[in-house]
């Protein structure tokens, strides 16, 4: 999904979509339609409408097919049950990665400060709070399920755990290992928001094999969770978001807890 956004090697990427409105790529989907008459506002609901539900996932390691495959399977399934259309914010798509990118920012006529450099910048203080706000399920990407992958170079997002060791080959759910979809599952825990785990084709169809061949396994990925071990990319990030941990009872226990308990 990094390279999704902005790998400058790609013929098209969401920085490059996005690049001449600055907006998401969603609103950017939108202003093209309306501004081309190219479909009433009925029609423009089948794709785009209030968030219902939040997506929460690892930009390391996953790759976009494998997630869009996955989560129009779970939703298939949740909307067969209840027969409730969702909408989900995906921040890939919903979120400016133009402007995250800091594309219209710091120039001449917008210096560092001013209102013309604001309307410039995503507001990250609020984007995630307020999609968060807006959803009453949040869906958590669980793959890999098994496996190993090296751990990126990042720091705790516990100061005192220390620092990652070198060349450190972390089991189990990337998302689990973000400091961001922490933040994403303690928001959505403290609101009593539901939490589906989503898994990827190639996860659901390797799942009886564990269970009947390698079923040891399956303890072995639960134990390799820990919201304590939540690594964190930007250090500028991790006072507001330990802020938030603080506020749901439990703290990170409760995140692991949650999570080992949907997984189950």
């Amino acid at each position: 999904m990094e390279d999704v956004c902005k790998r400058t090697d790609l013929e098209i990427n969401v920085c490059r979509l996005t690049a001449c409105t600055g907006l998401s790529l969603v609103e950017s989907c939108l202003l093209v339609a309306r501004h081309g008459e190219m479909g009433s506002e009925s029609q423009l609901s089948v794709l785009f409408g209030q968030a219902t539900t939040f997506f929460s996932y690892s930009w390391t390691g996953t790759a976009l097919g494998d997630m869009l495959d996955a989560l129009l399977d779970r939703l298939g399934e949740l909307e067969a049950a209840d027969g409730a259309r969702r909408y989900v914010w995906v921040d890939m798509f919903a979120a400016s990665q133009t402007l995250l990118a800091g594309e219209f920012r710091d120039d001449a006529a917008h210096p560092k400060g001013s209102a013309g450099y604001a309307a410039r910048k995503e507001d990250t203080d609020r984007i995630f709070d307020d999609a968060l706000d807006a959803v009453g399920e949040i869906l958590l990407y669980c793959s890999p399920l098994t496996g190993e992958w090296t751990a990126p170079p990042h720091p705790y997002l516990l100061p005192d755990r220390g620092e990652p060791p070198d060349g450190w080959m972390r089991r189990g759910p990337g998302a689990g290992t973000r400091a961001w979809c922490v933040y994403e599952l303690v928001k959505t825990l403290a609101k009593k928001c539901k939490l589906y785990v989503v898994l990827s084709p190639d996860d659901v169809d390797g799942f009886q094999d564990l269970l009947l061949w390698r079923f040891d396994e399956i303890a072995t990925i639960l134990a390799s969770i820990d919201a304590r071990d939540a690594q964190i990319s930007k250090i500028d990030d991790r006072e507001y978001i330990l802020g938030e941990v603080e506020k749901l009872d439990g703290g990170l226990g409760e995140v692991t807890k949650t999570v080992c308990a949907a997984l189950r």
